[in-house]
Protein backbone atom coordinates (compact mmCIF):
# COMPACT_ATOMS: atom_id res chain seq x y z
CA UNK A 1 0.00 0.00 0.00
CA UNK A 2 1.52 3.62 -0.90
CA UNK A 3 2.12 5.47 2.30
CA UNK A 4 0.19 8.40 1.26
CA UNK A 5 -1.83 11.46 3.57
CA UNK A 6 -5.16 11.58 2.82
CA UNK A 7 -6.84 15.26 3.83
CA UNK A 8 -8.53 14.66 7.27
CA UNK A 9 -12.13 15.31 4.77
CA UNK A 10 -11.68 12.80 2.59
CA UNK A 11 -9.64 9.84 4.55
CA UNK A 12 -12.90 8.09 5.46
CA UNK A 13 -14.04 7.59 1.82
CA UNK A 14 -10.87 5.69 0.53
CA UNK A 15 -10.41 2.56 -0.62
CA UNK A 16 -6.56 2.44 1.82
CA UNK A 17 -9.30 3.38 4.94
CA UNK A 18 -12.27 0.03 3.84
CA UNK A 19 -9.91 -1.88 2.36
CA UNK A 20 -8.09 -3.79 5.70
CA UNK A 21 -11.63 -3.43 7.19
CA UNK A 22 -13.28 -6.41 4.40
CA UNK A 23 -12.83 -9.74 4.99
CA UNK A 24 -10.79 -12.26 2.62
CA UNK A 25 -14.26 -13.96 1.40
CA UNK A 26 -16.00 -10.36 0.43
CA UNK A 27 -12.75 -9.15 -0.99
CA UNK A 28 -12.85 -11.93 -2.89
CA UNK A 29 -16.52 -11.72 -4.43
CA UNK A 30 -16.24 -8.35 -4.82
CA UNK A 31 -12.58 -8.86 -7.05
CA UNK A 32 -14.51 -11.46 -9.27
CA UNK A 33 -17.59 -9.34 -9.93
CA UNK A 34 -15.16 -6.45 -11.05
CA UNK A 35 -13.10 -9.17 -13.34
CA UNK A 36 -16.61 -10.53 -14.70
CA UNK A 37 -17.54 -6.86 -15.81
CA UNK A 38 -14.22 -6.26 -17.52
CA UNK A 39 -14.24 -9.59 -19.09
CA UNK A 40 -17.66 -8.51 -20.54
CA UNK A 41 -16.87 -4.88 -21.50
CA UNK A 42 -13.96 -6.18 -23.22
CA UNK A 43 -15.64 -9.04 -26.11
CA UNK A 44 -18.17 -6.76 -26.55
CA UNK A 45 -16.79 -5.95 -29.86
CA UNK A 46 -16.65 -9.85 -30.82
CA UNK A 47 -20.39 -10.73 -29.85
CA UNK A 48 -23.00 -11.09 -32.66
CA UNK A 49 -26.54 -11.61 -31.92
CA UNK A 50 -29.32 -13.10 -34.19
CA UNK A 51 -31.76 -11.18 -34.75
CA UNK A 52 -35.61 -11.87 -36.31
CA UNK A 53 -38.97 -10.40 -36.84
CA UNK A 54 -41.99 -11.90 -37.54
CA UNK A 55 -43.48 -10.56 -40.73
CA UNK A 56 -46.51 -11.86 -42.39
CA UNK A 57 -46.46 -12.81 -46.10
CA UNK A 58 -46.22 -15.88 -48.37
CA UNK A 59 -43.59 -18.43 -48.51
CA UNK A 60 -43.03 -19.83 -51.65
CA UNK A 61 -41.08 -23.45 -51.80
CA UNK A 62 -40.13 -24.99 -54.75
CA UNK A 63 -39.85 -28.53 -53.83
CA UNK A 64 -37.79 -31.15 -55.41
CA UNK A 65 -40.98 -32.80 -56.73
CA UNK A 66 -43.06 -30.15 -58.33
CA UNK A 67 -46.98 -30.28 -58.21
CA UNK A 68 -49.14 -29.08 -60.23
CA UNK A 69 -53.14 -28.57 -59.30
CA UNK A 70 -55.79 -29.29 -62.24
CA UNK A 71 -59.08 -27.17 -61.74
CA UNK A 72 -61.54 -26.35 -64.36
CA UNK A 73 -63.01 -22.92 -65.33
CA UNK A 74 -66.32 -23.70 -65.10
CA UNK A 75 -68.77 -26.33 -63.32
CA UNK A 76 -70.47 -28.88 -64.78
CA UNK A 77 -71.30 -32.79 -65.28
CA UNK A 78 -68.37 -34.83 -66.07
CA UNK A 79 -68.98 -36.13 -69.34
CA UNK A 80 -65.88 -38.55 -70.56
CA UNK A 81 -62.77 -39.24 -68.52
CA UNK A 82 -59.52 -39.99 -70.64
CA UNK A 83 -57.23 -40.41 -68.02
CA UNK A 84 -56.36 -42.78 -64.65
CA UNK A 85 -54.72 -42.09 -61.74
CA UNK A 86 -50.93 -42.44 -62.44
CA UNK A 87 -51.03 -41.87 -65.91
CA UNK A 88 -48.29 -39.66 -67.83
CA UNK A 89 -50.35 -37.17 -69.65
CA UNK A 90 -48.85 -34.90 -72.52
CA UNK A 91 -49.50 -30.99 -72.40
CA UNK A 92 -52.11 -30.61 -74.74
CA UNK A 93 -53.80 -34.09 -73.60
CA UNK A 94 -57.56 -33.86 -72.91
CA UNK A 95 -58.11 -35.16 -70.18
CA UNK A 96 -61.63 -34.95 -69.49
CA UNK A 97 -64.77 -33.79 -71.16
CA UNK A 98 -67.73 -31.82 -69.09
CA UNK A 99 -71.26 -32.13 -70.37
CA UNK A 100 -72.44 -29.16 -72.75
CA UNK A 101 -75.79 -29.63 -71.94
CA UNK A 102 -76.49 -27.46 -68.70
CA UNK A 103 -74.46 -25.11 -70.39
CA UNK A 104 -76.74 -24.99 -73.86
CA UNK A 105 -79.42 -25.03 -71.71
CA UNK A 106 -78.40 -21.69 -69.83
CA UNK A 107 -77.10 -20.27 -73.45
CA UNK A 108 -80.20 -20.87 -74.97
CA UNK A 109 -82.08 -19.30 -72.26
CA UNK A 110 -79.89 -16.45 -72.08
CA UNK A 111 -79.96 -15.82 -76.03
CA UNK A 112 -84.38 -15.67 -75.57
CA UNK A 113 -84.26 -13.29 -72.95
CA UNK A 114 -81.46 -10.72 -74.73
CA UNK A 115 -83.89 -10.53 -77.64
CA UNK A 116 -86.64 -10.20 -75.82
CA UNK A 117 -84.95 -6.94 -74.19
CA UNK A 118 -84.34 -6.03 -77.60
CA UNK A 119 -87.79 -6.28 -78.52
CA UNK A 120 -88.37 -3.77 -75.45
CA UNK A 121 -85.43 -1.24 -76.24
CA UNK A 122 -87.28 -1.18 -80.35
CA UNK A 123 -90.74 -0.70 -78.39
CA UNK A 124 -89.74 1.78 -76.22
CA UNK A 125 -87.36 4.20 -78.57
CA UNK A 126 -90.55 4.69 -80.60
CA UNK A 127 -93.41 5.32 -77.89
CA UNK A 128 -91.07 7.92 -75.91
CA UNK A 129 -90.16 9.25 -79.28
CA UNK A 130 -93.92 9.94 -81.04
CA UNK A 131 -96.95 11.98 -80.28
CA UNK A 132 -98.89 9.86 -77.81
CA UNK A 133 -101.80 11.92 -78.53
CA UNK A 134 -101.85 10.73 -81.99
CA UNK A 135 -102.76 6.82 -83.05
CA UNK A 136 -100.36 4.69 -84.29
CA UNK A 137 -100.89 1.42 -85.62
CA UNK A 138 -99.86 -1.78 -83.00
CA UNK A 139 -97.61 -3.35 -85.78
CA UNK A 140 -95.38 -0.71 -85.19
CA UNK A 141 -94.36 -3.05 -81.92
CA UNK A 142 -92.79 -5.65 -81.79
CA UNK A 143 -93.12 -6.96 -78.41
CA UNK A 144 -96.67 -8.39 -76.93
CA UNK A 145 -95.66 -6.47 -73.59
CA UNK A 146 -95.87 -3.31 -74.53
CA UNK A 147 -98.64 -4.46 -77.63
CA UNK A 148 -100.60 -4.43 -74.33
CA UNK A 149 -99.41 -1.96 -72.70
CA UNK A 150 -100.28 0.87 -75.75
CA UNK A 151 -103.49 -0.36 -76.19
CA UNK A 152 -103.98 -0.16 -72.40
CA UNK A 153 -102.94 3.71 -72.46
CA UNK A 154 -105.26 4.41 -75.65
CA UNK A 155 -108.41 3.39 -73.79
CA UNK A 156 -107.35 5.59 -70.91
CA UNK A 157 -105.97 7.82 -72.81
CA UNK A 158 -109.78 8.46 -75.12
CA UNK A 159 -111.83 8.49 -72.13
CA UNK A 160 -109.74 11.57 -70.44
CA UNK A 161 -109.73 12.86 -74.05
CA UNK A 162 -113.57 12.59 -74.35
CA UNK A 163 -113.69 14.42 -70.62
CA UNK A 164 -111.67 17.39 -72.34
CA UNK A 165 -113.76 17.46 -74.76
CA UNK A 166 -116.71 17.76 -73.69
CA UNK A 167 -115.07 20.66 -70.97
CA UNK A 168 -114.42 22.51 -73.81
CA UNK A 169 -117.22 22.44 -75.33
CA UNK A 170 -119.46 23.57 -72.61
CA UNK A 171 -116.55 26.44 -71.84
CA UNK A 172 -116.92 27.33 -75.94
CA UNK A 173 -120.81 27.47 -75.91
CA UNK A 174 -120.66 29.05 -72.32
CA UNK A 175 -118.27 31.48 -73.25
CA UNK A 176 -120.68 32.81 -76.24
CA UNK A 177 -123.75 33.22 -74.28
CA UNK A 178 -121.32 35.21 -71.96
CA UNK A 179 -120.16 37.67 -73.94
CA UNK A 180 -123.67 38.01 -75.45
CA UNK A 181 -124.03 38.69 -71.63
CA UNK A 182 -127.23 35.67 -70.95
CA UNK A 183 -125.23 34.44 -67.90
CA UNK A 184 -123.39 35.66 -65.70
CA UNK A 185 -119.66 35.89 -64.93
CA UNK A 186 -119.79 33.31 -61.72
CA UNK A 187 -121.21 30.81 -63.85
CA UNK A 188 -118.80 31.23 -66.77
CA UNK A 189 -115.42 30.71 -64.54
CA UNK A 190 -117.08 27.74 -63.32
CA UNK A 191 -117.19 26.23 -67.36
CA UNK A 192 -113.83 28.10 -67.55
CA UNK A 193 -112.08 26.43 -64.38
CA UNK A 194 -113.74 22.56 -65.47
CA UNK A 195 -112.23 23.53 -68.79
CA UNK A 196 -108.54 24.10 -67.31
CA UNK A 197 -108.99 21.13 -65.10
CA UNK A 198 -109.62 18.47 -68.34
CA UNK A 199 -107.42 20.12 -70.22
CA UNK A 200 -104.28 19.92 -67.19
CA UNK A 201 -105.42 16.09 -66.65
CA UNK A 202 -104.92 15.50 -70.11
CA UNK A 203 -101.72 16.70 -70.50
CA UNK A 204 -100.30 14.89 -66.78
CA UNK A 205 -101.45 11.77 -68.15
CA UNK A 206 -99.33 11.39 -71.22
CA UNK A 207 -96.37 13.16 -69.49
CA UNK A 208 -96.59 10.79 -66.77
CA UNK A 209 -97.39 7.59 -69.17
CA UNK A 210 -93.93 9.14 -71.15
CA UNK A 211 -92.29 9.21 -67.75
CA UNK A 212 -93.01 5.82 -67.08
CA UNK A 213 -91.66 4.58 -70.37
CA UNK A 214 -88.65 6.46 -70.14
CA UNK A 215 -87.62 4.73 -66.64
CA UNK A 216 -88.82 1.37 -68.74
CA UNK A 217 -86.12 1.99 -71.38
CA UNK A 218 -83.22 3.06 -68.89
CA UNK A 219 -83.76 -0.28 -66.82
CA UNK A 220 -84.09 -2.16 -69.80
CA UNK A 221 -80.73 -0.67 -71.24
CA UNK A 222 -79.18 -1.72 -67.98
CA UNK A 223 -80.37 -5.08 -68.29
CA UNK A 224 -79.27 -5.17 -71.95
CA UNK A 225 -76.33 -4.34 -70.75
CA UNK A 226 -75.82 -7.50 -68.00
CA UNK A 227 -77.19 -9.99 -70.34
CA UNK A 228 -74.64 -9.45 -72.82
CA UNK A 229 -71.91 -9.36 -70.55
CA UNK A 230 -74.22 -13.12 -69.26
CA UNK A 231 -74.14 -13.93 -72.89
CA UNK A 232 -69.97 -13.51 -73.90
CA UNK A 233 -69.58 -15.42 -70.31
CA UNK A 234 -71.61 -18.12 -71.53
CA UNK A 235 -70.39 -18.63 -74.96
CA UNK A 236 -66.45 -18.81 -73.05
CA UNK A 237 -67.82 -21.39 -70.87
CA UNK A 238 -69.08 -23.26 -73.92
CA UNK A 239 -65.65 -23.46 -75.20
CA UNK A 240 -63.85 -24.60 -71.80
CA UNK A 241 -66.00 -28.06 -71.24
CA UNK A 242 -62.68 -30.04 -72.46
CA UNK A 243 -60.22 -29.75 -69.96
CA UNK A 244 -56.57 -30.24 -70.99
CA UNK A 245 -53.03 -30.77 -69.79
CA UNK A 246 -51.12 -28.01 -69.47
CA UNK A 247 -47.91 -29.36 -68.96
CA UNK A 248 -46.13 -33.36 -69.38
CA UNK A 249 -46.73 -34.70 -66.07
CA UNK A 250 -47.72 -37.86 -64.01
CA UNK A 251 -51.39 -37.51 -63.36
CA UNK A 252 -51.61 -38.30 -59.60
CA UNK A 253 -55.05 -37.96 -56.76
CA UNK A 254 -57.48 -38.78 -59.25
CA UNK A 255 -59.86 -40.13 -56.56
CA UNK A 256 -63.57 -39.53 -56.38
CA UNK A 257 -64.54 -38.88 -59.83
CA UNK A 258 -66.18 -40.10 -62.92
CA UNK A 259 -68.62 -40.06 -65.48
CA UNK A 260 -71.52 -38.67 -64.56
CA UNK A 261 -70.21 -36.43 -61.23
CA UNK A 262 -70.18 -33.32 -60.70
CA UNK A 263 -67.37 -30.92 -60.36
CA UNK A 264 -67.50 -27.02 -59.53
CA UNK A 265 -65.47 -24.06 -60.69
CA UNK A 266 -61.99 -24.09 -59.49
CA UNK A 267 -62.42 -27.60 -57.23
CA UNK A 268 -59.39 -29.36 -57.79
CA UNK A 269 -59.66 -32.71 -59.66
CA UNK A 270 -56.45 -33.96 -59.83
CA UNK A 271 -52.33 -32.95 -59.25
CA UNK A 272 -49.65 -33.33 -61.89
CA UNK A 273 -45.96 -33.94 -60.60
CA UNK A 274 -42.81 -34.31 -62.10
Amino acid sequence: MNNKIFPVEIIDFTSELWLPQLKIKSLIIYNSILAFILTVLLLLPFIRVDISIKSGGIVRVRPITEKYEVKPLNAGSISQIYVYDGMKVLKGQTLLILDRESNKSKLSENELSLQEHLHYDEDLKLLISIDLKSEIPLNQLVSPLFKQQFSKFRYSFLEQQAIFEKAQSNYEMNKKLFDQKVIALKEFRDYNFEFNKAKAALQAFVEQQRSIWQEEKTNNTLALTRLKAEQNELEKDWGQTEIMALISRTFQQFTGKYEGGQIQKGETICHKRL
